[in-house]
């Protein structure tokens, strides 16, 4: 990346990940929105709807990646548990909690069963919530195989890619909805490149870019069902690569710094778009799906996501106070 005077390796620097962050997440919220942006293009519509699903891939690929190169500090395994996982299921509570006051008091049901499987898998009344419920999930996953392989980086992460076709292929066979896996291989892809991130040849970012291009066409072309959920795969996997690549060129820093001020946002947009954009499509104030829809969608989301990101700071930063008043005393 730019880090990179060569060029010759692959790096990922804290400045460059912000910039894929706050991307991915304009990218997430202008998927639902396709229809209200495309001003009636059926193609633009469909390239925007995509945003989704890939944007996701990228969240997922720079979690992989940040994750393992995390877990190379000494000791950082110790306080992983108390220190993200604990605090992510307590947002996570929070959203859920945050979305159950919101169906309620518009009158919309929620039956026993979607709050189970909100706090368990398989459905979630919190709009876009599959990510939050997969993620949670490569969190412990991750932690659990790195206790058992611990000082063997690649038993590790060949554990974690098998898991997670297992997961497709379960997912698959179950007819459980494509979203909640199509994306999730670019995370053990993360680790992988975070493993080897000084072996890794930019030669890798035209393949990837190319493999996207021919897999995401042939997403539209191929009517094969089993076909088209591996086509994209593969498309969402050699996206992520091919976009974490892209701030090697100089002359975007410009632009990706636009992006990097959103990042501190990012999770934020993802979760709080779902309110918004349930919100507006009620139709409550008299806004019909149209540009002008889209944008108060995005002024509104962007607002919302302030207080909630001050909130899931808050709680990450009680339960690091607290563990190193613990490592203190």
């Amino acid at each position: 990346m730019v880090l990179c005077t060569d060029n010759s390796v692959f790096m990922l620097s804290k400045e460059n990940t912000q910039s894929i962050k706050g991307l991915s997440a304009i990218m997430v919220l202008f998927s639902p929105l396709s229809t209200s942006l495309s001003f009636g293009n059926r193609y633009l519509t469909v390239f925007l709807a995509s945003f989704g699903y890939l944007a996701c891939a990228t969240f997922f690929f720079l979690s992989g990646y940040g994750l393992e190169i995390s877990f190379s500090k000494v000791d950082y395994h110790k306080s992983f548990f108390k220190n993200k996982i604990v605090p992510y299921f307590i947002i996570y509570l929070i959203i859920a909690l945050t979305y159950f006051c919101y169906h309620l008091a518009i009158g919309n049901s929620t039956t026993f069963n979607l709050i189970l499987r909100t706090f368990s898998f398989g459905d979630t009344f919190i709009a876009n919530g599959w990510y939050l419920q997969v993620q949670f999930y490569l969190y412990v996953l991750f932690w659990i195989v790195y206790l058992l392989f611990s000082n063997r980086r690649s038993v590790r992460i060949c554990c974690i890619f098998a898991v997670l076709i297992c997961y497709c292929i379960i997912c698959y066979c179950c007819r459980i909805s494509e979203f909640w896996y199509i994306s999730i291989i670019s995370f053990p892809i993360g680790c992988c490149f975070a493993g080897n991130r000084n072996k890794s040849k930019v030669i890798i970012r035209f393949f990837a870019a190319v493999l996207f291009v021919i897999t995401y066409l042939a997403t539209y072309l191929i009517g094969n069902t089993l076909l088209r959920t591996i086509l994209y795969i593969f498309s969402s996997s050699s996206f992520s690569v091919a976009l974490s690549f892209i701030v090697m060129l100089r002359w975007l820093k410009p632009i990706l710094s636009v992006f990097k001020m959103l990042s501190t946002y990012s999770f934020g947009i993802y979760v709080m778009q779902g309110l918004a954009i349930d919100f507006f499509a009620k139709n409550i104030i008299g806004i019909v799906p149209s540009f002008k829809y889209a944008l108060c969608v995005i002024i509104v989301t962007f607002i919302i996501s302030i207080p909630f990101t001050i909130m899931q700071r808050k709680v990450y930063d009680i339960f690091r106070s607290y563990d190193k008043k613990k490592q203190y005393n």
